[in-house]
């Protein structure tokens, strides 16, 4: 009887731990989302490239079946306890698409049509780009 027991109350805990590395799994696929190259917002997209901006990176991607870029400003350090202020602003086919405030973690993302030609401003803090027509490494 007490075999049975002590086999019970180590199988509880063995399904616990399981458990618990599944949640700690899950959390950290989530914040390599927030995080990393792969945001929940931008599935489907193509990764293009990054652009240093100060504090910050400006990730593109693009879809060509919906003709859309995805863009990102993303914190090199992200911080709970600061803020930065981050403006991310795209052009294409419509008018200019922003999304700014001051973020822990990243600005964006930010979806715009633009099969041919994608104009970009960005700022983290106090460092910024731009690709006005026919420059910059995403321009026209």
């Amino acid at each position: 009887m007490r075999q049975h027991r002590v086999r019970t109350v180590l199988g509880a805990l063995l399904s616990l731990a399981i458990i618990a590395v599944g949640v700690v799994h899950a959390d950290s696929a989530s914040a390599n989302l927030a995080g990393g190259r792969t945001y929940a917002s931008c599935n489907g997209f193509r990764f293009l490239g990054t652009q240093s901006i100060g504090p910050a990176t400006l990730e593109v991607f693009w879809n060509g079946a919906s003709q859309q870029n995805c863009l990102i400003l993303r914190r090199n350090h992200p911080s709970s306890s600061s803020t930065l202020n981050m403006v991310l602003s795209a052009k294409g086919t419509g008018g200019w698409v922003t999304d700014a405030d001051n973020y822990h973690r990243y600005a964006g993302a930010i979806r715009v049509t633009a099969p041919h030609c994608l104009r970009i401003h960005a700022q983290a803090g106090r460092s910024t780009y731009s690709n006005g027509p026919g420059s910059g490494r995403f321009g026209c």
